[in-house]
Parts: structure tokens; C-alpha cells; sequence
């Protein structure tokens, strides 16, 4: 009776944890579509194991219509002249995603298919994937932990075979409700990727936005840094 007792709590705990650790990231999305549009500049730093390093510039615009899953983005390289021109777009539609890459040096348009998402965007250890942002309904919440921040860990419900990991652990802050790391583990829930944010900004009352994002690949040995230059929020308004 004791173990029937302990094992419908221990349960009962887990299923509260996993509504709670949605709607805290469900809060998150929220804020994070405060903004509409944004045209921002960003600088990436590509550094290999051996330390070496290559940096791109890049405009971005992006969109995000308010109360539905509509979200646009389109990254155009302007630096150096060897991926100048390069463009990338996404358009996210619930949970559809369209992603394109035109590559001037080829002169034509690329669709990226799903076994694709976790393939090198640009020579970086970013992935196209993360372009496509985090979405709640993409995954299954497991567990939540409550420190000085949240941690979120979630698996995705719809893994693609060649992906390098399964689950992801999201640490969040209390009072801004703003991701300021992403652990992502392999099906041994070992660490393979971080992406650790910094520099937060308070873009509107509600919405906390970093400044600089270092993606590092800890198996490879490699880093991607994307640093915001100039940001424009709703332009026109």
C-alpha cells in the first residue's frame, strides 16, 4: 500500500512539473512575440579548434505576427565578399517549416529538407535548425527544477534520425523569463552543443533580448559567436 501510495505521488509530481515547465516556456514565447518586426546587424565570429577565426557581417529581418505561429525570418550576408549576397530565409507556420538558401557562387536556391535541420548553417556551429527557433509545441516536457533560475529539460517530440541529440535542457531566469543557456544532450545525455546568451537588453517591459549568443560544439572542439551591432524594432511604427 506504501509503495502503491508512494509511486501515485511520485507520478502526480511529475506530471505537475511537466505542465509547470510548459507554461513557464509558453511564457517565454509570449514575451519573445512582444516585438513585431525587427531589421538588426549582427557580426559572426567563427572559430575553429585550432583558434582560428573568420567573422561575417549579416542584416536580418524578422517577423512575428502576434496571437498566431506565423514567424519570418530573412538573414542576408553583406562581409566578407566571398558570402556576400548568400540569403537565408524561414518562414515558420506552425508546425510547418519553410527554409530556403540562395548561394550566389551557385546561383541558385536551395530548399532545406528535414534531414538537413541539423547541418552546419554557413560553415558555423549553429544549424539551420536554430533558425527556426524553440517552440513549445515541438516538444515533450520531462522535468522542471526550481533554483535560483528554472531548468527545463524537454525532448523533441519528432526526433530526425541524424540528429546529435534528443534533449535539451533550458535554463531560464525567474524574473525576465529570458533563456540564458541551452544544453543539448545525445540519447547517452551527454553534453554535445551550449549555446550561452549574454548582454541582455530590456527591449520593452516584458522582453529581456541578448546580445551576443556564443554556440559552442563541445565535441568538435569549435564556437560560433553572433553579436547584435545595430538593432531597429518595428520600424515605421
Amino acid at each position: 500500500m506504501i509503495a502503491l501510495l508512494l509511486f501515485l505521488t511520485l507520478g502526480t509530481t511529475v506530471a505537475d512539473d511537466s505542465t509547470r515547465a510548459r507554461e513557464i516556456f509558453e511564457e517565454v514565447e509570449r514575451r519573445q512575440d512582444l516585438v513585431a518586426t525587427e531589421i538588426s546587424l549582427q557580426e559572426m565570429i567563427i572559430t575553429d579548434r585550432r583558434g582560428r577565426t573568420r567573422t561575417r557581417v549579416m542584416k536580418t529581418w524578422s517577423r512575428r505576427d502576434a496571437g498566431t505561429d506565423e514567424r519570418d525570418q530573412l538573414i542576408v550576408f553583406t562581409d566578407p565578399g566571398s558570402v556576400r549576397g548568400s540569403a537565408f530565409l524561414t518562414l515558420n507556420r506552425g508546425d510547418q517549416d519553410l527554409q530556403k538558401l540562395y548561394l550566389p557562387s551557385i546561383g541558385r536556391i536551395q530548399t532545406i529538407q528535414s534531414d538537413q535541420s541539423g547541418d552546419s548553417f554557413m560553415g558555423s556551429d549553429f544549424t539551420y535548425e536554430d533558425f527556426s527557433g524553440q517552440q513549445s509545441d515541438e516538444y515533450r516536457f520531462l522535468e522542471l527544477e526550481d533554483r535560483s533560475f528554472w531548468v527545463i529539460t524537454a525532448e523533441k517530440k519528432e526526433p530526425v534520425a541524424e540528429d546529435r541529440f534528443q534533449r535539451l535542457r533550458f535554463f531560464v531566469d525567474q524574473e525576465t523569463y529570458a533563456i540564458q543557456r541551452i544544453e543539448y544532450l545525445n540519447s547517452e545525455g551527454e553534453e554535445v552543443r551550449r549555446l550561452t546568451s549574454e548582454n541582455f537588453t530590456n527591449l520593452t517591459a516584458d522582453l529581456w533580448s541578448p546580445g551576443k549568443m556564443t554556440m559552442q560544439d563541445i565535441e568538435r572542439g569549435s564556437q560560433t559567436t553572433l553579436e547584435w551591432k545595430e538593432r531597429e524594432l518595428n520600424p515605421g511604427n
